[in-house]
């Protein structure tokens, strides 16, 4: 598979959240999240509108602060919304919840549990690890 192949390929169906997240400090939340939309080939406003609903949801202020003054938490769930704005098949994760409580942490962890759900429906191999989750 050529290079470039395999590189589209990658990031259609792979989505990776860092421990520290990788994000521009210079950058408001949105602005971070939908820099990777493209990379799907995906439509500019459904980027946006994809972006927003995810950053709602992950309960990220996405005003006009920038990146690099969010709390460790808001930057974290930042990455995550990165991530998984690309809809992918499997999300790699290196402690996406570590540093949140646990009212933030179960808004993390749900839309990365549901994407064995979405991608096979009816089941979900990650049951068991979200009976793990420290109450």
């Amino acid at each position: 598979m050529r290079r470039h192949a395999l590189e589209r390929r990658r990031n259609r169906y792979s989505g990776v959240v860092c421990q520290l997240g990788e994000l521009l400090p210079g950058l408001i939340p949105v602005e971070n999240v939908v820099l990777a939309a493209p990379l799907s080939g995906a439509p500019a406003a459904q980027a946006y509108e994809r972006t927003e609903s995810l950053l709602r949801g992950l309960r990220v202020a996405y005003g006009q602060i920038p990146a690099g003054q969010l709390s460790s938490g808001e930057w974290e769930r930042t990455a995550a919304a990165e991530a998984l704005i690309n809809q992918p098949a499997v999300p790699l994760a290196d402690e996406p919840i570590g540093a949140l409580d646990r009212t933030t942490r179960d808004a993390v962890a749900e839309p990365l549990i549901d994407v064995p759900r979405r991608v096979r429906p009816g089941r979900s191999s990650c049951r068991r690890w979200r009976r793990s989750l420290p109450a």
